[in-house]
């Protein structure tokens, strides 16, 4: 067992825990069963209680384990994606046609496909609902354990096929210790596996696993990604089987030894010390490792993690700091502000020209001058609204003229207008009060608008001391504003209390009560902050600040609004803005909710199934994340009238299907039949686990054996027919054609294949169709586009879809080039082909638009004749001299590449090989 497949590198550091406490866990001979239906003593009862117990499986809804139940093989992969302890993805990507994503088993399956452990059948099908037979399940283990076979022990199975796909996984996992088979001699391959069978061998493989062997931990290192911040880098990878490793970052090999002296002499320590920086020892946390390094050179650095004798690297680049030169600002207008800081409206302000890689800031500059004389600028800082706030040399006392970017202001903060401001603040009305303390000579700050009542009442009622500007700023603006503070810290004890009342009650009426209260110091509160809690106080008697827009009950949403407040501890102004974000996201679940229903009221019961139970299970899941008192009992009602609704119309699906396999079936009924059993499999899979799913599963399964049993005659004709004339009758008889290019490629592609169902041979028999129209297409020019374009439509390539129409018909006369003597037999052939010509394609075309000299022009050209004369007829490339590229050639397309770099208005490349063409000589 040296060598571990991908799969147990995040899995190696707890694979010989698990298999510990695994074998910990189980109980011993004759314990209790963790299962009413497991018998103690049974040759089962330790793989299942263990594996329970570590959460690899689970019971029925009942409860029971149900032992002898057949697996099929979405249950299965379930089961060994959680004994490999494989991450699974909370949305799955479909990696199988017949794999739903949003089925209970899409997540393993796609973990297992990622990792190489499974794979589709000849038709790219993982058929998750076909039961699992021993030689498959044998496959998936030793391809997920990666046990590899002990040569020296003698295989005792007689039906074990020599040469079979499965032989060998057979055979590795008897050498391993297992398996033993299902009698002394046989292995059993075609038979199926039941739930008692599948934790056995799952069981026996976690504890072969970790049976002790020296070499079962591996060192890996991956996913080396390095964040460039400036002149930092953070450095992070997976890292597993180690505590610690190292990260070295190596420097631009172009960097020279004066210039990293000089790099060195900037940051005030030697050379020395700064490579020693540039390694660091950090420690593995959780399969990862983080280091972050700072105030590194510019130039294009590798980072190397390594852990043991495993290493990888990431390459990053740090960007020159730009130095940005200062921009003049011109101004248009300049308002005061105080004695010292002006807001300049500019006029229009270029922003200084910095390469795109610089992440330097554009600073700004202004010409100042008062009275004719110099003076200084502190600072200019660009404002969101384009204007600039500007702080000169303090000017208070002075009266005069400054000019800022041009703009002449006469300013006066001689004390005569301060004194003049001073007193028109003790005259101010609550209208203009805010105005006349904003006077620019007073220098006052952080008056706040809304207090301005307030501010008036303590001039005129109060008689607030203010004869200088200082007083103004500390009798008035800050007593106010504290004042205010104060007066919220007091509106913030009374909700307090209010919700400490309301936790001490103990009926209905105390509880009422303190929830009026509580109603009425949140109306006061919001006296004290902006309107967002203005939508809760609508002047109702009663629970007036709990009644929502929604349908939820005032006194229900109090409950739920003072739950929250009581957990909020020394409460603050920021806890009521989270309350109220808070209850407006459980008004946003009790929407899903109703939204949920009414999607399913408006669908048909018999159609749009599977949107009805999405439908219903978001329903679910909304009322779950309810917290209790919410009023989910009424909710849970109506949803379980939708799901018996939703299991209703399955029943009667089920029924009908019943009803038209239990008489004679022919090739008609069987087909139809065979269809149906399709559709209703797929709302089934579409259910979450319950004893409603298992009863529809074990029924489809009887159905599906109906079926197979009344096919098996006609399967057999097709599968043991010798030639092509033999394979027309059999498919006459299942009511199936193909002419003559079809028939023989059908027989060269599936000549040995075995089929299982009539299914199976009208989906292959389509594949074959569609690839011998592809290959009929190919044999001339015109047909090629479309031909192409017809496959891609029913069988999408991403690489070839993702092209722009003109690039497609380029692609698709090269594809036909390249692959004229290709009879293709697969889909995945064609893909493989298709993908290797769109790549060689867009490689060739951003050769030749990524070259900056006329030599680089004519290599490229000259490594792009063979895919242009594929593309294009002879004659169409007059400017080739047989296959050279002329000097002339390449000139003429590089003077043309340059003309549309240069030119705004044109794309700045050749966008096709046509345009590249178009620009040799002989074709202008």
């Amino acid at each position: 067992m040296a060598y571990k497949p991908k799969s147990y590198r995040k899995f190696l550091a707890t694979a010989v825990t698990t298999a510990a406490v695994v074998t910990v866990a189980a109980p011993a001979a004759g314990a209790q069963a963790s299962f009413p239906d497991v018998v103690e003593g049974s040759y089962y009862a330790e793989a299942v209680n263990a594996l329970a117990a570590q959460g690899v499986i689970n019971g029925l809804p009942g409860g029971t384990y149900a032992p002898h139940m057949n697996v099929d093989r979405g249950q299965f992969a379930v089961i060994l994606a959680g004994a490999l302890n494989l991450e699974l993805s909370a949305t799955p990507e479909k990696v199988f046609p017949d794999v739903r994503t949003e089925a209970y088993y899409a997540a393993a399956v796609e973990a297992l496909y990622n990792e190489g452990i499974v794979g589709g059948d000849q038709f790219g099908n993982f058929n998750p609902t076909n039961s699992i037979d021993r030689a498959s399940v044998a496959r998936m283990v030793v391809e997920g354990f990666g046990f590899e076979q002990d040569e020296t022990v003698e295989i005792p199975f007689t039906d074990v096929v020599a040469g079979s796909w499965y032989e060998g996984y057979v055979n590795t996992l008897y050498s391993v210790g297992v398996v033993r088979g299902t009698t002394a001699t046989t292995f059993s391959p075609q038979g199926t596996v039941d739930r008692a069978q599948a934790a056995v061998f799952v069981y026996n493989a976690m504890l072969k696993y970790g049976g002790g062997d020296d070499d079962i931990i591996e060192v890996s290192v991956e996913n080396v990604e390095a964040t460039v911040d400036g002149t930092s880098v953070t450095v992070t990878a997976d890292v597993t089987g180690a505590e610690e490793a190292t990260v070295t970052i190596t420097p631009d090999e172009n960097l020279t030894a004066e210039e990293l002296q000089a790099h060195a002499d900037s940051l005030d320590v030697t050379l020395e010390e700064l490579v020693a920086s540039l390694e660091q020892e950090v420690e593995v946390e959780d399969d990862a490792i983080e280091a972050t390094f700072a105030d590194l050179p510019a130039g294009d650095h590798t980072v190397t993690v390594t852990a043991g004798e495993e290493s990888a690297t990431a390459e990053f680049t740090i960007e020159a700091e730009e130095v940005v030169p200062p921009v003049e600002v011109e101004a248009a207008a300049v308002t005061p502000v105080s004695t010292s800081t002006f807001v300049v409206t500019a006029e229009d302000v270029e922003e200084a020209e910095v390469s795109s890689s610089a992440d330097a800031e554009t600073t700004y500059t202004i010409e100042a001058t008062f009275e004719g004389e110099a003076w200084e600028v502190v600072s200019v800082e660009a404002n969101d609204d384009d204007t600039f706030t500007v702080v000169v040399a303090d000017l208070d006392g002075k009266k005069g003229t400054l000019t800022l970017g041009g703009v002449e202001v006469e300013v006066d903060f001689s004390t005569a207008a301060l004194n003049a401001a001073i007193a028109a603040v003790k005259s101010a009305t609550a209208a203009n009060v805010i105005e006349r303390l904003q006077a620019p000579v007073l220098n006052v700050s952080n008056v706040k608008a809304e207090y301005a009542a307030a501010y008036h009442n303590a001039i005129v009622n109060e008689g607030v001391f203010i004869n200088t500007r200082a007083q103004i700023q500390t009798n008035l603006v800050n007593y106010v504003n504290a004042a205010f503070a104060e007066d919220l810290e007091e509106a913030l004890a009374d909700v307090s209390e209010a919700l400490s009342d309301y936790a001490a009650a103990f009926s209905n009426r105390a509880r009422t009560a303190a929830l009026n209260d509580l109603d009425d110091a949140l109306v006061a509160l919001d006296e004290f902050r902006d309107d967002s809690f203005e939508r809760f106080t609508d002047g109702a008697e009663t629970n007036r600040a709990f009644v929502p827009v929604g349908q939820v009950s005032g006194e229900v949403a109090g409950f739920i609004y003072a739950e929250y407040l009581l957990n909020a501890g020394e409460l603050e102004l920021s806890d009521i803005d989270a309350a109220v974000e808070y209850f407006e996201g459980l008004l946003e679940v009790y929407t899903e909710i109703e939204d949920a229903i009414a999607d399913f009221e408006a669908l048909p019961s018999e159609e749009n199934s599977l949107a009805v139970i999405a439908a219903y299970y978001k329903g679910v899941d909304a009322v779950a994340a309810m917290p209790a008192g919410f009023g989910q009992d009424a909710l849970e009602v109506e949803l379980d009238e939708v799901f018996e609704d939703i299991t209703e119309v399955i029943d009667g699906l089920l029924d009908g299907l019943e009803d038209d396999v239990d008489g004679e079936l022919n090739i008609t009924t069987i087909k139809n039949a065979s269809d149906l059993h399709e559709e209703i499999t797929t709302l089934v899979d579409a259910l979450r686990n319950s004893e409603d799913k298992t009863a529809f599963v074990n029924r489809l399964n009887a159905v599906a054996a109906t079926i197979a049993d009344a096919s098996e005659g006609l399967i057999t004709a097709v599968n043991d027919a010798v030639d092509t004339t033999a394979l027309g009758t059999a498919f006459t008889a299942i009511d199936l054609s193909a002419d003559a290019d079809e028939l023989d490629l059908f027989f060269e592609v599936h000549g040995s294949t075995k089929f299982t169902s009539i299914k199976q041979i009208d989906d292959a028999l389509e594949v074959i169709k569609d690839l011998n129209a592809l290959n009929q297409a190919l044999t001339t020019r015109e047909g090629a586009i479309a031909g192409v374009n017809a496959f891609v439509e029913e069988y999408a390539n991403e690489s070839y879809i993702n092209l722009r129409t003109n690039n497609r018909s380029e692609v698709a006369m090269l594809f036909r080039g390249l692959e004229s003597e290709t009879t293709f037999t697969s889909v995945e052939e064609v893909h493989t082909a298709l993908n290797e010509a769109v790549t060689a394609y867009t490689n060739s075309l951003a050769a030749i638009n990524s070259a900056t000299s006329i030599t680089q022009t004519r290599t490229a050209l000259q490594n792009s004749v063979d895919l242009l004369l594929e593309v294009f007829e002879v004659e169409d490339i007059d400017a080739l001299d047989g296959e050279t590229v002329s000097i002339a050639t390449a000139t003429a397309v590089y003077e043309e590449l340059e003309a549309k770099r240069a030119d705004e208005n044109r794309s700045n490349n050749f966008a096709t090989f046509a345009e590249v063409v178009g620009a040799f000589p002989s074709n202008n």
